[in-house]
C-alpha cells in the first residue's frame, strides 16, 4: 500500500488533540479527544450551550445570522435569540438568516464556489461565505472549549487535527465544496491539509458502535464490544445514518485484523426529519390555505421561526405514543393574521382530531401526528427493504439507528415493527452523539476501513485509432493521416467494484499528434460502467489535466501513464525552486483518488484536478517553477522531461508583463469601486431617510392598534368577569339545590326501605297464599278433567252417529238425483217436477217449491215441447248458483266481523286478569273499587260488552253484508243465472231450455228464495263442538254458541252452568282468528238439533268427523 511521505502524511499523535465536527442539518456539535497521555480514549462533549426551556444541550441548531454588511453576527441559539429580538422591521429585513442551508449542497446539481443560497427572506448570499462562518464559530467554540478544559490558553488551532462529517451521498462536488469553506475559515491551510480530515457520517457512527462496550450505547448492561456481538451472529451489520436532511445507508464486515470491510456501497436519499417539518408546513397550507401561509412567512419570519422550532421540539416527545394529543402554540401574529379553518378543510380528518384551542394552540390528535412521519417513513423502508433483500447482504443480522432523527419514538417503533423480524435493531444511546464521537475516534484510526465499495465509475477522455464498423463517423479524427476516434472514455473503475486501501489502477495514453507538447486529460464520472464516449447522457465532467511533453523526438509513440491511488485521503508536493504543499481530494464516499505524481527528487504523491489546475496558475503568479513530471517512455528508455532554460526565462518575462497589465487593471477596479461605494453610500443615506419615515409611520399605526387591541382586551376582561359572577352565583344555587335533594334523597332512601320490609312480608304472606291456592286449583283441575273426559266420549259418540246419518243422507240424494235427471218421457203425476218436489221437501226445511209448476204454466209448453225441457238441469242450476253467491256474501262478512272479534278476543285476557286480581283483593279483604264490567260472585260480562251490544253489532255487520235480508240475494242471482242459460243456450245446438227473459225470472222468484234460504243452512250450520281453554282450539270449520263461565262454576261441573250465553253466531270470527282461544271462556253445545244437508257436486266446504 503506497503512502505520502515526508510532512503530508497525517498521523494523529502528530497532533495535541483531535476535534470532530458535526456539521448537521438541524444541529450541529463537536467532541474532542487528546491523543496523548492518560485519557487518551475519553471523548470530551461540550454542554456550554442553553437552548430557549434553559437546559443545557451538547448540539445547537445550524442557524447563522449576518449583519447588513454581511459580516458574521452570531450562530445557533443565540442567532436565533437575536433574530427574534431585533426591534424593527427594517433590521429585520436587512440582516441575513440562514437554516437548514446545508441541503443546499445536496440540492444543487452543479454546485461551485461561486454559487449562492437564499436566506429567510430569499436574499442571495454566496454559499462559500455561509459555510465558512458556520464552520469558523465551530472552531473557536471547540478551542475555547479546549483551553478550558485544558486550563491552557496557549492552545492554539495548528494543534488540533480536524475531521470534518460530510453525508455519504454527497458529490465529489460537495465534499470538495466543504474543503474550500473550511480553508476560508481558517480551520486549517492550504500548506497544512493533511490537518483536515473528510469523514462519512455512517462510517464515523459504524467506527463509535463497534468499538465501544455494548453498555456504553446500550441502556443492557453486556460486557461484550459490538465486534464481540458480530462475531458470535458470524454476521454484517448496517449502519442507517438518519438526521435533519438525509438518510444514508452503509454496509460493513469487521475483518480478522479488526479493519472494516464495506459489502454494499453506500445509498440514501433525501429522507431526513425535515422531510416531517415539510409535512406539517404542507398541513398547515392544507389548513389555512397556501396563499395565506406564504405571505405570512414573508411577513412574520421570525414568528414562523418560532412556530417551526416548537414544532421540531413536539415531534420528538412521545405524546403521539401516549395516545395523547400534541399542542403546537402559534404566534400571536398567526391567530390575528390567519384565525378560521378553510371551509371543507377537516372534512377527511376524524372529528375531534384537529382543533384551535382558544386561538392559542393548534392540537394534532395522534393519529394526524403519526400521519406527518407517513411519507418519510415509508420511503425509508422501502430503501431500506430494497437493500436487505440483496443476496449479498443475507448475511445482514444487525442494524444500527444513529442520528439526530433517529431518537425520534415513531421512526423507531415503525422500522423496528417492519425489520425485527430479520435483524436485531439497535439504538445506542444518544443516536445523535454517535456520529460526532465517531468522528473524533475516525481521525485517531485513519487505517481502520480498509475496502470500499465504488458507487459510481471513473474514467477519463482519450482518443484512439478509429475502426470502422464499430465506432460512429460523427467521431472520426484526421490526426497527422491517421484516423483517430475522440470523446473515447477509458474506464479506470467501474461502479460497485471493491477497492482497498491505497490500491493502484494505470492507464498508458498516446499523444495524438507527433509534435504535441502538451497533453490534456478530461476526467469524467459516469452513471453508466458500459459508457464508450463522453459525450453520453450520465457522465459528469469533474476536471481537466494537461502534462506538458516538450520533446517530441519519439512522435505518438510517446507513453503516458496515468496512475490512480484510493487512499484515505491524498497529499502532493509538486514544485521546483521552493517547496509547495497543497491538498487534493478527489474522492468517491470520502474515498479520495488522485493522479500519481512524479518529481525528480521525490517519491510519487498524487492530486486532483481541480488543484492541479490552480496550482499552474498559482505557480505562475508567484515566479515558481511550476512542472509536473510524468512516466515518459521512448521506445524501451525513460527520460525525465524537463522545461528548457530559454522557456523559464520567456515564462518570466511573460508574467512580469502579466503582473504589471494586472496592476493596472486592479487599479482601475479600485477607482471603479471607490465611485460605486460613494453613490451606493449616498442612495443608502435616501433609503435610510425613505425607511425611517414608513418605519415611524408603521410604528404609529402599531401603537394605534396595540392600543385599540389593548381597549378590546380590558372590555373582554370585565365582560369576562361579569359572566364569571354570574356564573359563580349560578354554581351557588345549583349546588344548594343539590344539597336539598340530597337531603330528600335520603328521606326518600329511608322511606324506600321501610316499604320493602313492609313488602317483604306481604310478599311472604302472598306466596303462602299462592302456594294453598295452587293446591286447591290442582284438585280441582284433576275433577273437571275426570267429567271433561266423559263429555268428550260422549261427544266422540255423537259425531260418529251424525257422520254416519250424513253420509247415508248423502248416498240417498245423490241416487235420488240421477233417476230424476233422466228425460221426461210422460206427463204422469209421479215424475212431474211437483211431484219430485214433495219428496224432497224434507231436504228444503220444509219449504214447499211450487215453481217448477209455474214455470209450465207460465211458459204455456206444450207436451210436445215439454219433453225437451231438463227441469232439473234448471233447478240445479238455479240452487248452485244461490250457493256460490251465500259464499261470497259469507266470505266478505268474515271480513267485516274479523275486526270486531280480534278485538274481543284480544281484550277478553285483560278483562280476565283484572277479574282475577278483583277476586283475591276481595278474597284477601282489599277495598279497591273494581271496574264495573265484571261481577266477582259469577265472572260475567255485565256491562262492559253486554249480550244486548253483541247482538246489536252482529246484526249491524249483517245487514251491511246483506246477510240480515236474504231477499238482496236475487238481483245477482238472477244475473247469473240469466248469464249461465244464455251460455248454456250458445254452447248447444239442442236447446233443453227456453230462451231467458225478465218475465221467467221473476216467476222463478219463490224458487230461487228458497235455494237461497236452503244454501244458506247449508254453508252456516255445522255440527257442534265444545272449546276448552288450554286444551281444545277453535275448529276452524265448526262453530257453536259461546258463553263465559266462572272458575267456580267450571269446578262444580256442566250441572252448575249458568253463565249467559252470547245470542249471536261467533262463527265467522273464530274462523278466521286462526285457532285463537279465550281466556277462561268455554264455548257449549245449545241443547236443540239442526239439520244437516249435504249436496254432492256442489261447491260447499268439507266437513270434519
Amino acid at each position: 500500500m503506497a503512502s505520502a511521505s515526508g510532512n503530508g502524511t497525517r498521523h494523529a499523535n502528530s497532533y495535541l488533540a483531535t476535534v470532530g465536527i458535526d456539521f448537521g442539518t438541524t444541529y450541529s456539535g463537536f467532541a474532542f479527544s487528546f491523543n496523548k497521555g492518560e485519557g487518551g480514549e475519553a471523548i470530551f462533549m461540550n454542554r456550554d450551550w442553553v437552548n430557549e426551556q434553559g437546559h443545557r444541550t451538547s448540539q445547537t441548531p445550524t442557524c447563522l445570522l449576518l449583519k447588513p454588511d454581511l459580516s458574521f453576527d452570531s450562530f445557533g441559539y443565540s442567532a436565533m435569540e437575536r433574530y427574534s429580538g431585533l426591534k424593527s422591521a427594517y433590521e429585520e429585513k436587512e440582516y441575513f438568516f440562514f437554516q437548514n442551508f446545508k441541503m443546499e449542497l445536496h440540492n444543487e446539481e452543479n454546485i461551485d464556489l461561486q454559487a449562492t443560497i437564499p436566506d429567510a427572506r430569499y436574499k442571495r448570499v454566496k454559499a462559500k461565505t455561509v459555510f465558512a462562518y458556520a464552520i469558523r464559530f465551530l472552531r473557536d467554540e471547540a478551542i475555547n472549549f479546549i483551553r478550558q478544559e485544558t486550563k491552557d490558553q496557549s492552545f492554539k488551532v495548528e494543534d488540533v487535527l480536524w475531521v470534518l462529517t460530510v453525508p455519504a451521498i454527497w458529490s465529489p462536488k460537495a465534499k470538495q465544496f466543504m474543503r474550500e469553506a473550511a480553508y476560508e475559515a481558517g480551520l486549517v491551510c492550504r500548506d497544512h491539509p493533511e490537518q483536515l480530515v473528510i469523514a462519512l457520517e455512517p462510517e464515523a457512527a459504524a467506527i463509535f458502535c463497534t468499538e465501544r462496550k455494548m453498555d456504553a450505547i446500550l441502556s443492557e448492561k453486556l460486557d461484550v464490544s459490538m465486534d464481540g456481538l458480530l462475531s458470535q451472529l458470524n454476521a454484517q451489520y448496517m449502519v442507517v445514518d438518519i438526521g435533519g436532511g438525509t438518510l444514508d445507508v452503509t454496509v460493513h464486515e469487521k475483518q480478522d485484523d479488526g479493519t472494516i470491510k464495506e459489502i454494499h456501497k453506500v445509498t440514501g436519499g433525501p429522507y431526513g426529519g425535515n422531510k416531517v417539518n415539510h409535512q406539517f408546513e404542507g398541513l398547515l397550507d392544507e389548513l389555512f390555505g397556501a396563499e395565506k401561509l406564504f405571505e405570512y412567512r414573508k411577513l412574520f419570519p421570525i414568528d414562523w421561526l418560532h412556530l417551526k422550532n416548537d414544532f421540531e421540539e413536539k415531534k420528538r416527545g412521545l405524546r403521539s405514543q401516549q395516545k395523547k394529543e400534541t399542542r403546537i402554540r402559534l404566534p400571536y401574529s398567526f391567530v390575528s393574521t390567519i384565525n378560521e379553518f378553510l371551509p371543507h378543510s377537516l372534512a377527511r380528518y376524524d372529528e375531534g382530531e384537529i382543533q384551535l384551542q382558544r386561538n392559542e394552540y393548534l392540537c394534532l390528535g395522534p393519529s394526524v401526528m403519526t400521519k406527518q412521519f407517513e411519507p418519510v417513513l415509508e420511503a425509508m423502508k422501502d430503501h431500506l427493504d430494497v437493500l436487505l433483500s440483496q443476496p449479498k447482504l443475507s448475511k445482514v443480522r444487525v442494524m444500527l439507528l444513529v442520528g439526530g432523527f433517529a431518537e425520534s419514538p415513531i421512526l423507531q417503533q415503525k422500522i423496528m415493527e417492519k425489520f425485527n423480524s430479520r435483524c436485531r435493531v439497535i439504538v445506542p444511546r444518544d443516536a445523535a452523539k454517535a456520529v460526532v464521537q465517531g468522528a473524533v475516534m475516525f481521525g485517531q484510526l485513519p487505517d481502520r476501513i480498509s475496502q470500499r465499495v465504488m458507487s459510481t465509475t471513473y474514467g477519463c477522455a482519450c482518443c484512439r485509432d478509429f475502426i470502422r464498423g464499430v465506432h460512429p463517423n460523427k467521431k472520426k479524427l484526421m490526426a497527422d493521416g491517421v484516423e483517430k476516434c475522440r470523446d473515447l472514455f477509458a474506464c479506470f473503475v467501474k461502479e460497485d467494484e471493491v477497492v482497498t486501501l491505497g490500491q493502484r489502477i494505470r492507464q498508458v495514453f498516446h499523444p495524438v499528434y507527433a509534435n504535441q507538447t502538451e497533453v490534456p486529460f478530461g476526467f469524467y464520472t459516469s452513471n453508466n460502467v458500459d459508457a464508450q464516449f463522453v459525450t453520453e447522457p450520465g457522465l459528469t465532467k469533474i476536471g481537466n489535466l494537461v502534462v506538458h511533453s516538450p520533446v517530441t523526438s519519439s512522435g505518438r509513440d510517446r507513453e503516458i501513464e496515468v496512475s490512480l491511488y484510493f487512499e484515505d485521503e491524498v497529499l502532493g508536493y509538486c514544485a521546483a525552486g521552493k517547496q509547495d504543499r497543497f491538498y487534493a481530494l478527489w474522492s468517491d464516499i470520502c474515498r479520495s483518488t488522485g493522479i500519481i505524481m512524479y518529481r525528480q527528487t521525490q517519491p510519487p504523491h498524487r492530486i486532483d484536478v481541480e488543484t492541479l489546475k490552480y496550482h499552474f496558475q498559482r505557480q505562475q503568479s508567484e515566479q515558481t517553477l511550476f512542472f509536473v513530471v510524468f512516466f515518459s517512455r521512448l521506445g524501451a528508455s525513460e527520460k525525465r522531461l524537463a522545461l528548457k532554460e530559454e522557456d523559464c526565462q520567456r515564462l518570466k518575462s511573460e508574467k512580469e508583463k502579466m503582473e504589471s497589465q494586472f496592476k493596472k487593471e486592479i487599479k482601475a477596479i479600485e477607482n471603479q469601486l471607490n465611485d460605486n461605494r460613494q453613490s451606493h453610500n449616498a442612495e443608502k443615506r435616501h433609503l435610510e431617510k425613505r425607511f425611517t419615515k414608513e418605519l415611524t409611520a408603521r410604528d404609529r399605526k402599531l401603537t394605534e392598534v396595540q392600543e385599540r387591541h389593548n381597549a378590546e382586551k380590558q372590555q373582554m376582561v370585565k365582560r369576562s368577569t361579569r359572566e364569571l359572577t354570574k356564573r359563580d352565583q349560578k354554581l351557588a344555587e345549583v349546588q344548594e339545590r343539590l344539597k336539598q335533594e340530597e337531603a330528600s334523597k335520603e328521606e326518600w332512601k329511608e322511606k324506600t326501605e321501610f316499604y320493602l320490609a313492609s313488602f317483604e312480608n306481604v310478599r311472604d304472606s302472598f306466596n303462602m297464599y299462592l302456594k294453598k291456592q295452587a293446591a286447591e286449583e290442582q284438585e280441582l283441575r284433576n275433577r273437571f278433567t275426570l267429567s271433561l273426559s266423559k263429555k268428550d266420549e260422549e261427544l266422540r259418540v255423537l259425531r260418529e252417529q251424525l257422520r254416519d246419518k250424513t253420509v247415508r243422507l248423502a248416498i240417498s240424494f245423490e241416487k235420488r238425483l240421477k233417476q230424476d235427471q233422466r228425460r221426461v218421457e210422460n206427463t204422469e203425476e209421479s215424475n212431474t217436477p211437483s211431484d219430485i218436489e214433495k219428496n224432497f221437501s224434507d231436504f228444503f226445511d220444509g219449504e214447499r217449491l211450487d215453481a217448477c209448476d209455474e214455470i209450465e204454466f207460465v211458459l204455456g209448453l206444450s207436451r210436445e215441447i215439454e219433453e225437451n225441457i231438463h227441469y232439473p238441469r234448471l233447478a240445479c242450476l238455479i240452487l248452485e248458483t244461490a250457493y256460490e253467491q251465500v259464499k261470497e256474501a259469507r266470505d266478505a262478512a268474515c271480513d267485516l266481523f274479523q275486526n270486531v272479534t280480534s278485538q274481543l278476543i284480544e281484550e277478553a285476557p285483560r278483562m280476565c286478569q283484572e277479574l282475577c286480581h278483583a277476586r283475591k283483593f276481595k278474597e284477601s279483604g282489599a277495598s279497591a273499587q273494581l271496574p264495573e264490567t265484571f261481577d266477582l260472585l259469577t265472572g260475567r260480562i255485565d256491562k262492559g260488552i253486554s249480550m244486548d251490544v253483541l247482538d246489536g253489532m252482529m246484526l249491524s255487520l249483517k245487514e251491511t253484508s246483506h246477510l240480515g235480508n236474504l231477499d238482496c240475494f236475487q238481483k245477482d242471482v238472477r244475473k247469473i243465472v240469466w248469464e249461465r242459460w244464455t251460455n248454456c243456450m250458445s254452447e248447444r245446438e239442442e236447446s233443453f231450455l227456453p230462451r231467458p227473459s225478465e218475465d221467467v225470472l221473476t216467476q222463478l222468484g219463490d224458487y230461487i228464495k228458497a235455494c237461497i234460504r236452503l244454501t244458506w243452512r247449508m254453508v252456516t250450520q255445522v255440527p257442534p263442538m265444545q272449546l276448552e281453554y288450554g286444551a281444545v282450539q277453535f275448529d276452524k270449520d265448526l262453530h257453536k254458541l259461546a258463553r263465559f263461565q266462572n272458575r267456580a262454576e267450571l269446578c262444580r261441573g256442566a250441572d252448575h252452568l249458568t253463565g249467559q250465553i252470547i245470542a249471536c253466531y261467533l262463527w265467522p270470527a273464530l274462523l278466521e282468528a286462526g285457532g285463537r282461544t279465550i281466556f277462561l271462556g268455554e264455548v257449549m253445545c245449545e241443547p236443540e238439533s239442526y239439520d244437516y244437508v249435504m249436496i254432492p257436486d256442489l261447491r260447499y266446504p268439507e266437513l270434519d268427523s
